[in-house]
């Protein structure tokens, strides 16, 4: 019984898992296009806004479903007032920042170029992370991250719609994401928040700085 039961559940989180894989292979790239249709094609040039809107959107619906659902929050006795500007606003701002300037690229590139692009972040990541010594690459790592630099540079140089605004874009925004991960490391430190506590928490901090880029740099060129 014990036995059944075990692979019962091992095959009950293969599916699990596998679903879940699946419906990230479908609204991931479904995303990128419906970013870029309503930016590029539609002729929403306002990316700043455009993440607004979004980030607005997630946080009402993560907070109404912890709310309906009754989710507990285990780490909202640690994250006082205090917690909350020091530690997780400034997260907040390099999420936001990863967004808008990964949502400004795609008015200046192709959408293959941008995931091209894409693929340098873990180099960021383990520079940022050996900056801050936070990790110590190995051999193997090294020699992985020089690939992905390799191949990052042969697909810039081939790029026909090169653009040098669309990739500082893209680059800054692989710099926030990296910087974004090791300070999660840094400033959260043992903390270990699952997946809806720490988007809880950070997406209305990331919606806060957005706002304010948006009603300092976008707003006022709107015709309304």
């Amino acid at each position: 019984d014990m036995a059944i039961r075990r692979s019962s559940s091992a095959i009950k989180t293969a599916v699990q898992n596998a679903v879940c894989l699946l419906l990230f292979m479908f609204f991931g790239p479904s995303l990128i296009m419906v970013n870029k249709y309503i930016l590029r094609d539609i002729g929403f040039n306002f990316p700043i806004t455009h993440t607004c809107y979004t980030s607005l959107f997630c946080t009402v619906t993560l907070w109404t479903y912890v709310y309906v659902f009754g989710i507990k929050l285990k780490h909202s006795p640690v994250v006082t007032r205090n917690f909350y500007m020091t530690n997780i606003m400034p997260i907040g701002f390099l999420q936001g920042a990863t967004i808008v300037l990964g949502m400004t690229s795609y008015l200046f590139l192709t959408v293959s170029f941008v995931q091209m692009l894409k693929a340098s972040t873990p180099v960021m990541i383990v520079l940022f992370l050996r900056v801050f010594n936070l990790a110590e690459p190995t051999f193997k790592i090294l020699a992985a991250v020089s690939i992905i630099c390799f191949g990052t540079v042969l697909s810039s140089y081939g790029e026909i719609n090169f653009s040098l605004i669309g990739v500082t874009s893209m680059v800054s925004g692989q710099v926030a994401e990296a910087l974004r991960l090791v300070f999660t490391q840094k400033l959260l430190k043992n903390l270990k928040f699952d997946v809806v506590e720490s988007l809880c928490y950070v997406t209305p901090a990331a919606t806060f700085w957005v706002f304010i880029a948006a009603l300092l740099l976008e707003y006022p060129r709107m015709s309304w």
